[in-house]
């Protein structure tokens, strides 16, 4: 039977400004989600700030699955809306309908499973131009049994090469150019150049298929990618593309480094390979499950599902992307626990229709439906090598800081209150 969402329950207002949202802000990532999710249920309603509307919270596998399939119908609330298009610009994060479907379908050969393999040198390359340098550091600093490192910065550099090398063919350096140290205020100048440089380029990488797609349309009569549209895409994936990526690898070297023995058989693993290469890699069963695991945070409530919900036009939903990979109804009594056994051993995983919908592996970090992460093989192609080459030829271990996340505003570890700073004690491993 439909409920009426008036009737779903909320917690007790905190501020009568700022709703709930001030509270939601003030604790970790996903924090008070996941405690009223286990007081009121996997759907349930907050209060706005500034006096707006209340918005529905959808923790469902069932009822976000049917969101993001439809997600042309549901789209993106106005003010979310022109809060990040200030940021990012009219893009496919931004544009919603046919404009939406024109880009996607211009940018789908660069992601392609064929596409994405050719991107494996590129990515070695950079990765192995990071795990050089990290090596190099920790010679000078005579730290061969350990230091402190902030990982944070050595990993942001790595991947903002990769994106660099693989989504417009330019060369940051590993991260200590100087367009990659004015990547922040200078972007546009740096990009319009590389455009003009590129326009007649045959280049399989993202942005020459963007360009070739460009006069592709322009040949077909079809409605063109402008200028603008083309740089608010590279910012896009200069976000999407490196700092996701790059926090995403500094969470699962933190677990790591507090599980040990996962991270000593993850490095056995590794070492059994003779050959260093994207297929070797990517066929890593152990390597498979540690990536897997360190995407959700577990912590899960138990919740009971809600059958349906009758809505009205223009009210506002948000999804909590962790909230569906830790419903601790579906992934048991060590949903808090780093085990990435879980994904290979039988029944370490529910079945199939009870895990969360997504683009890849039970788990919904990639999104779902039309507007899932249109570079999601890249991504993880990119998470694999990295951490396969740390661990490799490093030992990570953790310090005395207090590692918290925020969103700040993607996803950023916080040590001892301190922004995108992840320390960790990193030493050499004997030689191979």
């Amino acid at each position: 039977m439909a409920q009426n969402p008036l009737a779903l329950q909320y917690s007790k207002q905190t501020s009568w400004i700022w709703g709930h949202e001030l509270e939601i802000f003030q604790h970790e990532t996903s924090e008070m989600y996941l405690k009223w999710a286990a007081s009121v249920g996997l759907v349930y309603r907050i209060k706005a700030a500034l006096f707006q509307p209340d918005i529905i919270i959808v923790g469902d596998n069932s009822a976000a699955h049917h969101i993001l399939q439809n997600s042309y119908d549901y789209v993106k609330a106005a003010g979310f809306l022109a809060a990040i298009r200030r940021v990012i610009g009219k893009c496919m994060a931004t544009i919603e309908g046919d404009d939406h479907k024109h880009q996607r379908k211009l940018l789908a050969p660069a992601f392609t499973s064929s596409a994405v393999e050719g991107m494996a040198d590129d990515i070695f390359s950079s990765v192995d131009k990071m795990t050089q340098s990290l090596r190099s550091t920790l010679v000078a600093a005579g730290g061969t049994n350990g230091n402190i490192v902030d990982m944070v910065p050595v990993i942001s550099a790595c991947t903002l090469d990769i994106i660099g090398r693989v989504g417009f063919g330019h060369d940051f350096g590993g991260g200590k150019s100087q367009e990659a140290k004015e990547i922040g205020s200078a972007w546009r100048r740096d990009v319009v150049l590389a455009i003009s440089a590129f326009r007649d380029s045959p280049g399989k990488d993202i942005l020459s298929i963007l360009l070739n797609g460009k006069q592709y349309s322009k040949e077909k009569s079809e409605v063109q990618l402008t200028t603008t549209e083309l740089l608010d895409n590279i910012v896009l994936f200069l976000i999407s593309g490196h700092e996701t990526t790059a926090v995403t690898v500094d969470f699962i070297l933190f677990h790591l480094a507090q599980n040990p023995s996962v991270q000593r058989k993850l490095q056995q693993e590794v070492r059994t390979l003779t050959t260093l290469d994207q297929n070797s890699i990517v066929g890593l069963e152990y390597l498979d499950a540690v990536v897997k695991e360190g995407h959700p945070i577990r912590a899960g409530p138990n919740g009971d599902m809600v059958s349906s919900i009758t809505i009205r036009a223009g009210q506002v939903l948000r999804i909590p992307w962790h909230l569906l990979n830790i419903n601790g109804q579906i992934w048991g009594n060590n949903a808090d626990k780093f085990i990435p056994e879980r994904w290979i051993e039988p029944g370490g995983v529910p079945p199939v229709d009870m895990l969360p919908y997504g683009l890849w592996g039970g788990v919904s970090s990639f999104g779902d439906g039309p507007r899932g992460c249109i570079g999601f093989r890249l991504a993880l192609l990119e998470l694999k090598i990295i951490t396969a080459l740390l661990v490799r030829s490093f030992e990570f271990e953790r310090t005395e800081a207090k590692i918290t996340q925020y969103l700040a505003p993607t996803l950023q570890p916080f040590a001892d209150g301190k922004a995108s700073s992840m320390p960790l004690k990193v030493s050499l491993t004997a030689e191979l």
